[in-house]
């Protein structure tokens, strides 16, 4: 068995280093008291990451050939800058900047802890509980955001800034928590970060089903992240009032929660197979829906239902594909995956931002649904016919 204190800071760690308190009221915070426009919120907070993370799987590598503990206390630094800089009243590119800053922490921070946990696992012949600590890893993290989420929003109500600023205090305290974490790395000391990122990549593409699962992740952060990117938006047009949105997101959280504990730990290749064809035809249904009859309580259940369904991307079909990898590009294969999946992420909030500025709200909804289509109508036939071949 893994050490108590070693999960507990773990998930300490993978809970408090993303941030929470500020999500419900981030376009509000740009725009009300930043003087940014919807878009350029949009574009400046989420967007940006469309770039810096194509850092991610460099920085696994690092994390894997230098030290999983120096990379994430590396990205915690990043991080907090990063964030501190939207504290701040200054011109618009700064807030350009500093989202650049903290998603190449995020990118150095990502897999770093789920990497250390593995490699502790591995040590206590306790592999067969792995997917299970991922599993609840993720549930604390959306338990948290229950709370965080509906204090974050009433805070601004009092002074803007405290949602971020509590963020920042956060992320500190998770770069406290990896201390107690020992960085176990196996890696062999010929290796260079380059080679081990290659021989990853590798590996990879020589796998057609390790790249369907990978395209899968990708696809599933695309069109998934929309209708949850643009409800403050709808939120704001329905004129209620801003200091009870956290409530909205914290119920979705409570769902979250439920999805990352049912169906988080189901990484065996059949479930997740199935449970990613059941989401596309869920997801593809549900934003049609919304696309039709746009209000915030059709909203609110589309959201519910893809915070439910993104335990399958988020963590499922990661350790899979991380089960099937070697011991010493842990950190690699999980930034792989995660990059894949908030890429996918980004891409969805520009698509959010520039659609809504071209077809309007509603417009920007029915644009949703007819990519929604088209991927499902793309991947769904590969996945079933994936289903069908001997996983040996």
């Amino acid at each position: 068995m893994v050490k108590t204190r070693i999960k507990f800071a773990a998930y300490i760690a993978n809970t408090f280093d993303s941030p929470s308190f500020h999500i419900p009221i981030i376009l509000f915070y740009g725009n009300q008291y930043l003087g940014l426009t919807i878009t350029t919120t949009l574009l400046a907070f989420y967007g940006v990451n469309f770039l810096t993370a194509f850092f991610e799987i460099p920085a696994g590598a690092f994390g894997d050939r230098y030290g999983r503990k120096i990379s994430y206390i590396l990205g915690i630094i990043l991080l907090l800058v990063g964030y501190g800089i939207w504290l701040l009243r200054i011109p618009t590119y700064w807030y350009f900047i500093g989202s650049a800053i903290a998603g190449l922490g995020n990118a150095f921070r990502s897999g770093s802890i789920d990497a250390m946990v593995y490699e502790e696992s591995h040590l206590a012949n306790a592999m067969d509980l792995y997917d299970g600590f991922r599993s609840k890893s993720k549930a604390w993290y959306y338990v948290f955001r229950i709370v965080a989420m509906p204090l974050g929003s009433y805070l601004f109500t009092v002074s803007p800034t405290l949602p971020m600023l509590l963020t920042i205090i956060t992320i500190f305290c998770s770069g406290l928590s990896v201390i107690f974490i020992p960085d176990n790395n196996v890696t062999p000391e010929e290796k260079s970060a380059f080679l081990l990122m290659f021989a990853t990549f590798k590996k990879i593409l020589s796998n057609k089903e390790s790249v369907l699962f990978i395209l899968v992740i990708f696809s599933m952060g695309a069109i998934g992240d929309f209708a949850w990117r643009l409800f403050q938006v709808i939120y704001k047009t329905s004129n209620l009032n801003i200091a009870y949105i956290g409530i909205f997101y914290g119920v979705t959280s409570i769902f979250s929660t439920y999805g990352s504990l049912k169906f988080g730990k189901r990484s065996k290749r059949d479930d997740v197979i199935k449970l990613s064809i059941l989401t596309y035809f869920i997801t593809t249904c549900t934003v049609t829906v919304l696309a039709v009859f746009l209000n915030i309580w059709v909203a609110l259940v589309v959201v519910i239902i893809q915070s439910i369904s993104f335990a399958l991307p988020e963590t499922s079909i990661q350790t899979y594909l991380q089960t099937k990898s070697e011991r010493f590009e842990q950190a690699t294969i999980l930034s792989i995956t995660s990059f894949v999946f908030f890429f996918g992420l980004s891409v969805s909030d520009v698509l959010a931002g520039i659609s809504i500025s071209i077809f309007g709200l509603q417009g920007a909804f029915i644009f949703n649904a007819t990519l929604c289509l088209v991927i499902t109508m793309i991947f769904v036939p590969k996945l079933f016919k994936t289903l069908k071949v001997d996983s040996h």
